[in-house]
């Protein structure tokens, strides 16, 4: 799904995964080559293979960019 902000925070959606099978959510905050992408969170997909995370954003939080990995 497309990134929101809400409330203070970044909401990150997806669907159309495979129901009840795990999930990682990596970041970075520089996408210049070499990229180190770090494990900000793991999941598991809900029933009907979605999932939703928020990520709360403060005045001193660096960018950041986000990065889904499936099995």
């Amino acid at each position: 799904g497309t990134p929101k902000i809400s409330s203070g925070a970044v909401i990150l959606t997806g669907n159309n995964g495979t129901p009840n099978s795990g999930y990682t959510l990596l970041s970075t905050t520089n996408l210049s080559a070499p990229v180190k992408w770090t494990t900000n969170r793991t999941g598991t997909l809900n029933a009907a293979g979605a999932l939703s995370n928020v990520i709360p954003v403060t005045a001193t939080s660096p960018a950041g960019f986000f990065r889904l990995r499936v099995p």
